[in-house]
């Protein structure tokens, strides 16, 4: 009877050990794919400030794609987020998901976060470029519509 507990048991902890390096990480960038994703866009006290949707393609590491945000507060400073347009990024290799909504020869505004249970969360971020710091300017969140 011991013999049999002492084999249950190896067996066990073998089986759990294999389970974990075969399951998936749910946090894994790899599971970010192509489609259209809802967006909702948060200013630093939590209140929605823009919304509308992305599409993109994604391939390999690199990110392309469209927008169209319009602002949920007339007046407010968010002209760099909304619009039409096409908007492009990049996966890193730690995961994160970056992508930029405007790119100019100056300013720029940009998402950037993490993939998970069908979301794209994190930061919105404004800067300029040449070497001075981005500034976040609140949250976003990007349900994949399905």
């Amino acid at each position: 009877m011991r013999n049999f507990l002492k084999i249950g048991s190896a067996c066990f902890i073998i089986g759990l050990i294999a389970c974990s390096l075969i399951s998936c990480d749910k946090n894994s960038s790899s599971l970010f794919e192509s489609g259209t994703y809802s967006y909702y866009g948060y200013d630093l006290d939590g209140q929605k400030v823009t919304e509308g949707w992305i599409t993109v393609t994604v391939e390999d590491s690199l990110i392309e794609g469209t927008k169209n945000i319009v602002e949920m507060i007339i007046g407010g400073s968010y002209l760099m987020e909304v619009g039409v347009g096409l908007i492009s990024g990049r996966i890193s290799e730690d995961g994160t998901i970056e992508i930029y909504l405007l790119e100019a020869h100056g300013p720029y505004m940009l998402i950037r976060g993490h993939y998970y249970d069908d979301v794209l969360k994190g930061n919105r971020y404004w800067g300029v470029s040449g070497g001075a710091p981005e500034t976040v300017i609140g949250t976003f969140e990007a349900p994949r519509n399905k």
